[in-house]
C-alpha cells in the first residue's frame, strides 16, 4: 500500500484496519509522514515490522511470529503476539488535555 506524499504536513488517516493471516506486515519509515487516528494490524504466522509508525491509537497483533520496530503513540498502543518475541522501541507524545488520563502501553507475549 502506498500513501500520497505531502512534503510539509503529515497525511492524516482516520482509520486503517487489516486482517492478513499468513502475510507479513512491513511498514516503512512513515512515522513523520502519516498519522493514523486508529490503526489495527492483525495477522498470524507472519511477522509485523515497522521502521517508523505514528498513531493516536494502535492495536498490533500476530501469533507465531515476532513484532519489531519503532512505534509512536499518543493515547494507546497495544502490541501482542504469542510464541514469538516483541522487540520494539516505543515513544509517546500526548495531546490529551486531561492530565488524569495517562497514555496506555500494553505489550504482551507468551511462550517467547
Amino acid at each position: 500500500m502506498t500513501f500520497p506524499a505531502k512534503s510539509d504536513v503529515a497525511l492524516k488517516i482516520k482509520s486503517l484496519e487489516t486482517s492478513l493471516p499468513l502475510y507479513s506486515h512491513l511498514i516503512g519509515d512513515i512515522g513523520d509522514k502519516v498519522l493514523f487516528d486508529y490503526l489495527s494490524l492483525h495477522g498470524s504466522n507472519s511477522p509485523i515490522r515497522s521502521e517508523s509508525l505514528t498513531a493516536i491509537s494502535a492495536d498490533v497483533r500476530t501469533s507465531n511470529s515476532p513484532i519489531s520496530g519503532s512505534f509512536n503513540g499518543t493515547d494507546s498502543l497495544k502490541i501482542w503476539t504469542a510464541n514469538a518475541p516483541i522487540t520494539v522501541q516505543v515513544a509517546f507524545t500526548t495531546t490529551k488535555k486531561d492530565d488524569d488520563e495517562p497514555a496506555v502501553l500494553d505489550l504482551s507475549t507468551s511462550n517467547a
